[in-house]
């Protein structure tokens, strides 16, 4: 954001407004980069949990998000006896 954006932000909403817009792309963006490193894929249907092929990929997806949480843990040990 450049410092003319900032000041034109600040003038229109003030200081809170402008810093929870700041906030909440910050955490929409985390929440991006979360998904993309946990390999987690959007459903565009509604899920049947009914459905054994549903409750079958909820439980795939919960494996690589746990597989991926672990490698992300080992990464940032490794880098921290490294540091």
């Amino acid at each position: 954001m450049s410092d003319e954006l900032f000041d034109q932000a600040l003038k229109t909403w003030g200081e809170k407004k402008t810093l929870r817009h700041i906030l909440f792309v910050g955490f929409a963006f985390q929440c991006a980069m979360f998904q993309n490193a946990c390999k987690l894929r959007w459903v565009e249907e509604p899920i049947e949990w009914s459905d054994p092929n549903m409750v079958q990929h909820a439980n795939e997806q919960r494996a690589i998000v746990k597989e991926s949480l672990q490698a992300l843990y080992v990464s940032l040990a490794e880098y921290a006896a490294f540091a």
